[in-house]
């Protein structure tokens, strides 16, 4: 469909909508992302993957080497046609991993950092790209379709609320002491070249 109006408001009008209870925007040059919903999920966790696909039980299952190869397979499992999975790796997703007390070490404080959870992707049942004036709706339910293309063609939300500052000042003791911590594997200034 077309629309003049800010691709801004419309990603705003979407996530505010109430439409959908989870949601991700994506920003690019001159294209904005829209995934409302979730048809289908992966959580990779160090050692163990879990899925939720339609029409199936959510599955849980270990899996051992790449994470890379962990994905794959969750997602060749997948019974859709055509998708797009959006969502987030972790940092560690790309870590090597090796038998070794070193490596061990390293897992163990990513498993801190990450809560264990090394990828979360949805397949969304809404996806709304919004690009050189036109918005392409693609989704699963004619009737959540329709409702979406009904907001757009309204021009989304209301303007944004006026930002508000927040004070990013208060309550920095905590981080400051933390990092001030030399790590168990620093090595003394004494010794850098």
């Amino acid at each position: 469909m077309e629309s003049a109006a800010d691709p801004l408001a419309l990603m705003a009008g979407l996530a505010g909508s109430g439409l959908f209870g989870d949601h991700v925007v994506y920003e690019r040059p001159g294209s904005w992302t829209f995934a409302g919903g979730t048809l289908g999920e992966v959580v990779l966790e160090d050692g163990e993957v879990r899925t939720r696909w339609p029409g199936a039980e959510p599955v849980a299952r270990p899996w051992t080497g790449r994470p890379a190869d962990a994905l794959r397979e969750a997602f060749a499992a997948a019974p859709l046609p055509v998708w797009n999975a959006y969502g987030w790796i972790a940092f560690e997703f790309a870590a090597e991993r090796r038998d070794d007390a070193a490596a061990e070490r390293r897992d163990d404080a990513a498993a801190e950092r990450t809560g264990g959870r090394l990828a979360h992707l949805v397949v969304p049942r809404v996806e709304v790209r919004v690009q050189d004036g036109r918005a392409h709706i693609t989704g699963v339910d004619g009737d959540e379709i329709e409702r979406v293309a009904k907001l757009l063609a309204a021009g989304g939300a209301a303007p944004p609320a006026a930002a508000s500052p927040v004070d990013v000042r208060t309550g920095g003791d905590a981080y400051r002491e933390k990092v001030a911590r030399p790590s168990p594997t620093s090595v003394p200034a004494a010794t850098r070249r």
